[in-house]
């Protein structure tokens, strides 16, 4: 194995230190434990053969991975602050309960999901969301080419959410509100 691979291994899982009046049993408990990480790691980064991979690429391919993973997590965070916020009866989770829980600001959390997140939490759970703005679709009514989602999994587009270019409605230039209509501030 490369030594750039080595090092990697040893950044994830350093040698642990022992803690001042620590158990031996806990110190070894926890040796073990790096230990045991990083053979599980050095097999991740090896080939089929147990040939290391070309190292150039081990750091940059860690990173890509992490990032991954990263993007999982943070699309669970949001569909679980959708649910949280949006179909829990009587009473949505108060912001400040939900920022707290996920390490974020307030601000950060009211605007995290949108109306595609309730959609898909709508679909999952197999009910609509407390201010019945959307209900359940039944996949069947997904449109054929779905396309692919910002993380490059299957996206279904629903026609509730995005109508064909038949069914948009043209808006008549008169109809239009006019600059003098809007608000001033």
């Amino acid at each position: 194995m490369s030594d750039i691979a080595e090092e990697i291994i040893k950044v994830f899982y350093p040698d642990p230190a022992p803690w001042p009046q620590e158990k031996r049993e806990h110190f070894v408990q926890r040796r073990s434990e790096a230990s045991r990480r990083r053979d599980e790691m050095r097999k991740r980064l090896t080939g089929p053969a147990g040939a290391p991979k070309d190292s150039s690429d081990l750091l940059i391919s860690e990173l890509r991975r992490l990032g991954r993973a990263k993007r999982e997590v943070e699309e669970q965070m949001r569909l679980l602050v959708t649910y949280g916020r949006e179909f829990i009866r009587p009473e949505p989770y108060r912001l400040a309960s939900l920022a707290e829980a996920a390490g974020m600001s307030i601000s950060g959390v009211r605007g995290m999901y949108g109306l595609v997140d309730i959609q898909r939490v709508a679909d999952a759970i197999g009910r609509p969301d407390r201010k019945r703005q959307v209900s359940p679709v039944d996949p069947s009514d997904a449109l054929p080419d779905a396309g692919f989602d910002a993380y490059g999994r299957l996206a279904p587009i629903y026609p509730s959410l995005y109508p064909s270019a038949k069914e948009e409605k043209t808006v008549d230039p008169r109809e239009a509100p006019k600059v003098s209509d809007q608000r001033q501030p």
